[in-house]
C-alpha cells in the first residue's frame, strides 16, 4: 500500500544531497511541514506523499527492513487525528516487521514516527487556529472587505467541514485549493511558529542528531 512508487522516490533521494526523506499522509500535511522549515532545512529533505496514515506505516515497516542500506535517515508524520491510535499503528507496524528484531523496531518507530500539531486533521486545525485568533491576517491575505466577512467565510467551513473546510475556503474566495492551503499554513508558521514547535524538532533531531 503506497510502498513501491513513494520507496522508489526515497531511493532517488540518496542520489542527491537529501539527508533526509520525510512520509506523510497527503499533499495538505507534506504543506504543513513545508511551512515549518526554514529554506536550509528544506534543501536537506524530501517529503514524500503516500496517501494515507496506513501507507505511512507500510513505509516505516518498509525503511526499518532496508534500514541497512540506507544512505540518508527518514522520518514519518501522521496526521493530528491519528495521535489516540498511537498504540494501534505501532502495533501494525511490529507485526509487519522481523519479530526477532522487535525491541530495536520499538525503539526505531519510537525514534522516527511523529504526528502534527493537535489531535485534529490538519485542515481543521488550521481554520480553527484562524479563526479563534489571526481574523485580521487571514482578511489581509485573501483581500476580503473586512474581518466580519473573514470570520464568517472561515466559521462557514468549519460548520460544513470534516476534511472539506479549505474547499469551501476556496468556493468562497474563488481561489484555488492548494493556492488557500499554501497562504493558510504561511499565517500559521508567521503568526504562530509555536504551533509547529513539534514538526521541526521531530526533523531536527534526525537531520542534526
Amino acid at each position: 500500500e503506497g510502498i513501491s512508487s513513494a520507496y522508489a522516490v526515497g531511493r532517488m533521494a540518496e542520489k542527491t544531497n537529501v539527508e533526509l526523506v520525510v512520509y506523510v499522509e497527503d499533499a495538505m500535511a507534506r504543506q504543513m511541514v513545508l511551512s515549518s522549515l526554514d529554506s536550509e532545512r528544506r534543501r536537506r529533505t524530501l517529503i514524500i506523499e503516500v496517501g494515507s496514515h496506513s501507507a505511512v506505516i507500510s513505509q516505516a515497516a518498509a525503511k526499518f527492513v532496508d534500514r541497512s542500506h540506507d544512505q540518508c535517515e527518514a522520518a514519518f508524520f501522521l496526521d493530528g487525528d491519528q495521535r489516540a491510535a498511537l498504540a494501534t499503528h505501532k502495533g501494525r507496524f511490529l507485526g509487519l516487521v522481523d519479530q526477532r528484531k522487535k525491541e530495536d523496531a520499538s525503539k526505531w518507530f519510537d525514534d522516527r514516527v511523529g504526528f502534527l500539531p493537535s489531535d485534529q486533521m490538519p485542515e481543521r486545525f488550521v481554520v480553527s487556529i484562524l479563526r479563534e485568533k489571526h481574523v485580521p491576517r487571514f482578511c489581509e491575505v485573501f483581500g476580503l472587505e473586512n474581518d466580519l466577512e473573514a470570520a464568517e467565510m472561515l466559521d462557514k467551513a468549519l460548520v460544513r467541514g470534516d476534511h472539506s473546510e479549505i474547499f469551501w475556503l476556496s468556493e468562497d474566495l474563488i481561489l484555488p485549493r492548494e493556492q488557500v492551503w499554501q497562504q493558510m499554513c504561511a499565517v500559521l508558521a508567521q503568526e504562530d511558529s509555536a504551533l509547529l514547535d513539534n514538526v521541526r524538532s521531530h526533523i531536527d533531531r534526525l537531520l542534526f542528531g
